[in-house]
């Protein structure tokens, strides 16, 4: 289905069926977005150490207005909007390192011309023989319409054996779900207009049906929303708490958000979809005594907190999560970290479009939410 253009008025004009269904039509298409599920990976599929990236395969999806490659490898977006990715992987190891193994997740763009890029990379270190260990990686993204999303995953090199992908239907999943049509990420976000009451023997006029209806549909067409996509070098010692740092070049925003390269100010009172992915690395000793977080702020307040673990030196672990939170105009969102064990310094990697090991964004989905019942 394609996206409903908005309704124009103009003075004097007779308001028919055909007019009013063009109102409906916007309303159905917001209340029935494109969206893609899939629910478990073909059996049979292995990850070996060190090999290229394996691209998965999914037995079964569920598409609405996506369409899926013959082998269940790419899923292909109809229209261009705001969207909202989940990928999840479960594995199970043979044998592993002392130091634990890396497993990489990733969610993969292929252009229409072909060309792929990488919208974000999660790894987990995976510790544990013969025991089944989740990857999650998520983002917020502007897609294009015939932009295409697969997953691949790769194992460390110095893996002692290949991982099995656990092939059930709650061990591994894609979702991909439209929030908004915009053209653009960064295409100007329509302030939100509140829709005022009809009453009997009032004057319409064109002024009065653009304020009525097509300003509130254009807030639900492009939200206000944001994204941080790459992270700034930081380090930290064990213990010490750091607001993660952002790459300015890596800010895209629609709605009139603004960053001090650490905390994002909101721009607009609403209920908003929080997306996060983050990696760390520590040097010092090798050994599993090396827990970190990173946690969700909101005014230098805990929102949320997720926690992972790095057994190894200079090696990137990650974390991703979602969360839906309520911000006032003039809230700061933020990323906390803090890392644990004796003798660490923890650190960023190396992090740019090509890896994309950081990502920060949100959209909102209620412009006239008053809370969240926090």
């Amino acid at each position: 289905m394609t996206v409903p253009l908005l309704p124009t008025w103009t003075e004097r004009e007779v308001v028919t069926a055909t007019k009013l269904n063009e109102v409906r039509a916007s309303y159905a298409y917001l209340a029935d977005m494109p969206r893609l599920a899939c629910r478990g990976y073909a059996s049979g599929q292995t990850l070996n150490p060190g090999g290229a990236r394996t691209y998965l395969r999914y037995t079964a999806s569920s598409v609405n207005d996506f369409s899926a490659d013959s082998d269940g490898r790419w899923f292909t977006a109809s229209d261009s909007g705001i969207y909202l990715i989940n990928a999840q992987l479960t594995v199970r190891p043979g044998q592993v390192q002392v130091t634990g193994d890396g497993v990489m997740l990733f969610i993969q763009k292929r252009a229409p011309s072909g060309a792929q890029s990488n919208i974000v990379t999660v790894r987990t270190i995976v510790q544990q023989s013969q025991t089944s260990q989740a990857v999650t990686a998520c983002s917020i993204v502007h897609l294009v319409a015939g932009d295409a999303i697969g997953v691949a995953a790769y194992l460390d090199s110095g893996a002692k054996a290949p991982y099995a992908v656990q092939d059930g239907g709650a061990f591994g999943a894609l979702s991909v779900v439209m929030v908004a049509p915009a053209l653009s990420f960064s295409a100007s976000a329509a302030q939100l207009i509140d829709a005022e009451p009809w009453t009997d023997g009032e004057h319409i006029d064109a002024e009065v049906m653009t304020r009525r209806i097509t300003q509130p549909l254009q807030t639900l067409y492009s939200p206000s929303r944001f994204a941080c996509r790459a992270m700034a070098p930081y380090s930290a010692a064990s213990g010490e708490r750091r607001i993660v740092p952002w790459r300015a070049g890596a800010f895209e925003e629609s709605g009139g958000w603004t960053t001090n390269g650490t905390a994002v100010t909101a721009p607009a009172s609403g209920l908003y979809l929080v997306s996060l992915c983050a990696a760390t690395m520590r040097t010092g000793p090798q050994g599993p005594f090396g827990s970190y977080q990173l946690n969700l702020m909101r005014n230098e307040a805990l929102v949320s907190l997720h926690q992972g673990q790095n057994t190894r030196s200079d090696y990137q672990a990650s974390i991703a999560a979602t969360g839906v939170i309520y911000l006032t105009a003039g809230d700061r969102l933020s990323v906390e970290f803090l890392g644990t064990g004796t003798g660490l310094t923890w650190k960023a990697p190396s992090d740019d479009a090509s890896t994309r090991w950081g990502t920060l964004a949100a959209v909102m989905l209620g412009a006239s939410a008053s809370g969240l019942g926090e």
